[in-house]
């Protein structure tokens, strides 16, 4: 049976209707009633007056004007009933007034938040834009707002999301506040969708410098990687911008690295799988205490950073001499190598590798000014040949089975002496589902050893307790998921366990060297109260990676080149197996010592209140005064350099 509706329920879905319709047929309505209750109330009161057709237009006229203004009562005469009828029309006056002004106050207050919320586009051109708003958000700003620093010109950042953008505005202007470095950064914010086509034009993408993709999720990030591909791809000719974008897991690296190229050999995409990335992180810095530093100072604009020179004056006198000779000609930097044309990044043996006309210079320096070399080669002091000192057997033990445990797993072997030993510890069905069978092998044939130690539950401290005396390892390493869903519980059991581990060294008074991998910042604040060792924190390497390869594009080369196991890479080794101990040189003269080893020389680390200080990246080479700074090396010092291979 077919169901009817009531007079009420129709007239109650009409006037639903008419309020859902704006500011303006909300007044149209109020002026309506408002000319119902003046015309019949004009009506009643010339029948009051007893004058129906001779004042019914006088008496409606009067109403209207007591309506309209609710302050003229007192100038009224007539009968009581009519002087009743016309405060009656006055009090409808003050309804009617507060109801028109409270209209007209909310359709500007809505105009105004209509404004506030930044919808149109945004003029600008070179300039950076974030997709995605989130606590990387601000390192990526912190990192931009330093880079931007020394620019002659203000530049611009754009950040889409589809939080509210007032709301973005109010935390980004906290945050610039408390920076020192934002005065020469504009940021604006605008609301949308990051993978909306029709949202992503409110950024100008096409006159970009680049696009950084700052998503947690690799799915989000793939679908605006499309999304800004289809866009830039429109006129190709047109823009020289290109997508800058992290995936957390390898699984989805092949879909994500397609949809940034068109198949037009027009790649649109610099992409970093971090799953891989922190793998190679992660190995590095646990087999080398303090250089987790080493990464985040050169991933960052802070300190020291890599820029790939194109045009100084000082290069007509570099054209012709190797790496070796230009490193102890420039006064404030380091010359890793060469950025060739069709070649890439060329870092090797640095009395080999020679800076060509047509070449970039990849060098290390404090900040993009301009370069600065002697008119020749200073001469070194004479040392006697030394040679580097080979890393002892050691015993690793690996706390976590995680998705990156296995790419980790695979690049140790290239940094354990023959002889070591790397122990997993996790539950059996993390290990089961992580670490494959054949990965045994891997280490048999390095004539290292490998064991799985599973156990019930990992993050106990009877458990750590078991595992330290059994293997009585050298170095930890301890490594998370990387993921949002957990991260929280995650670092708790992280913490948990350096505590144990803090505790086991102060009982026992060994020495041991951890590395942890962490995924909020603030938790890694906490961890270096409890120990003062390395700690990867996965999206805070994330953003600065990004941040580094959307100001240079070319940088992203120089990074695999030096975090892949093939080639040149950054270690930290004795520096007593490259310049002679407990006597002054100077800088250039222990650069000259390492070249001869075939190694580049890119920072010290030196003993400070009876233990290793941070590292130091390119250190100064002369005094105040000009003269050369003399440097005193001992037996427990450190040197950073850039070698082929691990002294083994």
């Amino acid at each position: 049976m077919k169901k009817k509706f009531t007079f009420r329920q129709k007239l109650s879905f009409k006037f639903d209707m008419l309020m859902s319709k704006g500011v303006v047929s909300k007044v149209i309505m109020l002026i309506a009633l408002t000319v119902v209750f003046v015309l019949v109330f004009g009506i009643l009161a010339s029948i009051a007056l007893g004058d129906f057709k001779g004042m019914v237009f006088w008496t409606s006229w009067k109403t209207l004007m007591y309506t309209l203004d609710p302050g003229n009562l007192d100038g009224a005469e007539g009968t009581v009933l009519y002087i009743g009828m016309m405060f009656v029309a006055t009090l409808y006056g003050l309804f009617f007034t507060a109801v028109l002004i409270g209209l007209i106050n909310d359709a500007i207050s809505q105009k105004m938040d209509s404004l506030a919320k930044s919808r149109s586009t945004v003029i600008a051109e070179g300039h950076t834009v974030i997709l995605g708003f989130n606590e990387t958000t601000f390192i990526i700003l912190h990192e931009l707002f330093e880079a931007n620093l020394n620019q002659k010109e203000k530049q611009t950042v754009i950040i889409m999301d589809d939080a509210d953008s007032v709301e973005m505005n109010e935390k980004i202007a906290e945050f610039s506040s408390r920076s020192r470095t934002a005065s020469n950064t504009k940021v604006y914010c605008r609301s949308g969708v990051i993978y909306d086509v029709d949202d992503l034009e409110k950024c100008s993408l096409t006159l970009s410098r680049a696009i950084i993709i700052n998503s947690s999720d690799d799915f989000e990030t793939t679908k605006a990687i499309l999304a800004c591909t289809s866009i830039l791809n429109e006129n190709p000719e047109d823009t020289e911008s290109y997508t800058v974008a992290v995936v957390y897991h390898a699984e989805n690296e092949d879909a994500a690295r397609i949809a940034g190229n068109d198949g037009k050999n027009n790649d649109r995409l610099v992409m970093l799988p971090l799953q891989n990335t922190l793998a190679r992180i992660a190995v590095h810095t646990s087999r080398q205490p303090g250089l987790s530093k080493v990464f985040t100072e050169l991933f960052s604009f802070d300190g020291n950073e890599f820029y790939i020179l194109d045009n100084e004056l000082c290069f007509p006198r570099l054209y012709g001499r190797s790496i070796e000779e230009i490193n102890r000609m420039l006064k404030a930097a380091v010359a890793l190598g060469v950025f060739r044309e069709g070649a890439g990044v060329l870092i090797d043996d640095p009395s080999s590798v020679t800076f060509q006309k047509g070449d970039r210079l990849i060098v290390l320096q404090d900040d993009d000014d301009p370069l600065l070399a002697e008119d020749a080669p200073a001469e070194p002091a004479k040392c006697p040949e030394l040679k580097a000192i080979p890393t002892e057997r050691s015993v690793c033990l690996v706390i976590g089975a995680k998705s990156i445990t296995e790419d980790v797993l695979i690049e140790e072997p290239e940094y354990l002496s023959e002889g070591s030993k790397l122990i997993v510890a996790d539950t059996h069905e993390l290990v089961s589902k992580h670490i494959t069978k054949d990965i045994a092998s891997v280490y048999a044939e390095h004539g290292i050893g490998f064991e799985i130690e599973e156990v019930d539950d990992l993050y106990t401290r009877a458990t750590v307790n078991r595992l330290m005396e059994r293997h009585r390892p050298d170095s930890i390493l301890m490594l998370g998921s990387g993921n949002d869903e957990g991260a929280r519980e995650e670092d708790e059991n992280m913490l948990k366990v350096l505590l144990y581990l803090k505790e086991y060294k102060e009982i026992h008074n060994c020495r041991l060297s951890i590395t942890c991998q962490l995924n909020n910042v603030l938790d890694q604040k906490l961890a270096t109260v409890i120990s003062s060792d390395d700690f990867i924190i996965s999206k805070h390497i994330a953003a600065l990676l990004m941040t580094q390869i959307a100001q240079t594009r070319k940088v992203r080369q120089l990074f695999d080149v030096l975090l892949q196991s093939e080639g040149y890479e950054i270690y930290i080794e004795k520096a007593k197996g490259y310049v002679p101990t407990g006597r002054p040189i100077d800088l250039y003269t222990a650069m000259n010592a390492v070249s001869k080893q075939k190694k580049i020389l890119i920072g010290i680390r030196q003993m400070q209140d009876g233990r290793l200080g941070d590292p130091v990246l390119n250190p100064r080479k002369y005094n105040e005064d000009g003269t050369l700074k003399q440097y005193t090396f001992g037996d427990e010092d450190c040197l950073v350099i850039l070698a082929e291979e691990f002294s083994k």
